[in-house]
C-alpha cells in the first residue's frame, strides 16, 4: 500500500507540475516576445540551443544513473552505499560539467561567429559556463529523490525555478532594456542563471537534512531486517 501511496503521489506531481510549467512557459515566451521582438526572440532561442548543447555536455546521463544505483542501494538497506554513490557521482557531475564549462569557454568566440552570427556578446557563453556545474550537480541530487521516491521533492524545486525565472528574469529584463535591445538575451540568461542558483540552494539544502533525516531512518530499518 506504501508502494501504491508514493508511485500516485509521484506521479499526480509530475504530471501537475508539468502541465503548469507549460502554461507558465507560454505566457512567459508571450511577454518576452512582447518586449523585444520577434527577431531577439530569435536569438535568444539560438542562445538557447547551445545553452541546451552545454547541459547535455555537463549532465551526460548523470540523473538516470544516479537513479538506479541508489534505488539498487535503497533495496538492500545499504545506506552507507548511497552515501558512497552519491559522494562519488556529485564529484563526477562536477568534474564533467566543469570540463563542459571549459571547453564553450575556449570556444566562445568560434561559437558566436557560426552558430550565433556574431549577434550576441562573449558574456552571453560565460553566463552559460557558470550555470553548467550548478545544473549538473543538481541533476544528480534530483536522481537521488528519484531513487528514493521522492519525485515529489524534485517537482517543487522545479515550481521554485520556474517561479524565480520569470520575476527575476522580468525583473532583470526591464532593467536591461533601456540600455537597447543587444541586452536583451544577456538579460534573458543572467535571469536563467540567478533562478539556477536558487534551485541549486534549495535543491541542496533539502538534500543535506534528507540525507541526515534518510540515515537514522537505514540504521534502524537495518538492525531489523538483521536481527529478524
Amino acid at each position: 500500500m506504501n508502494r501504491f501511496k508514493y508511485f500516485i503521489i509521484n506521479i499526480s506531481s509530475i504530471i501537475l507540475t508539468s502541465i503548469i510549467f507549460r502554461i507558465i512557459d507560454i505566457y512567459f515566451t508571450s511577454f518576452v516576445a512582447s518586449k523585444i521582438g520577434s527577431e531577439n526572440l530569435g536569438i535568444y532561442h539560438l542562445v538557447m540551443n547551445v545553452y541546451l548543447f552545454g547541459i547535455t555536455l555537463a549532465c551526460s546521463g548523470i540523473n538516470f544513473s544516479v537513479t538506479r544505483v541508489v534505488s539498487e542501494e535503497l533495496a538492500l538497506y545499504n545506506y552507507g552505499g548511497i552515501k558512497k554513490v552519491m559522494k562519488h557521482c556529485l564529484l563526477i557531475s562536477f568534474f564533467i560539467s566543469t570540463i563542459s564549462s571549459i571547453l564553450l569557454y575556449i570556444n566562445t568566440d568560434f561559437i558566436i561567429e557560426n552558430f550565433l552570427h556574431s549577434k550576441v556578446q562573449p558574456s552571453v557563453i560565460y553566463l552559460i559556463c557558470l550555470a553548467l556545474p550548478l545544473i549538473s550537480i543538481s541533476s544528480a541530487i534530483n536522481g537521488y529523490f528519484a531513487g528514493i521516491r521522492k519525485v515529489y521533492k524534485n517537482a517543487i524545486g522545479q515550481f521554485i525555478e520556474h517561479i524565480a525565472k520569470v520575476i527575476v528574469t522580468s525583473y532583470i529584463l526591464m532593467l536591461f532594456l533601456p540600455n537597447g535591445l543587444e541586452y536583451s538575451c544577456y538579460a534573458l540568461i543572467l535571469g536563467d542563471l540567478i533562478s539556477e542558483i536558487i534551485t541549486f540552494i534549495y535543491i541542496w539544502i533539502i538534500y543535506f537534512f534528507d540525507k541526515k533525516q534518510h540515515n537514522g531512518s537505514m540504521e534502524i530499518a537495518t538492525r531489523r531486517w538483521i536481527y529478524t
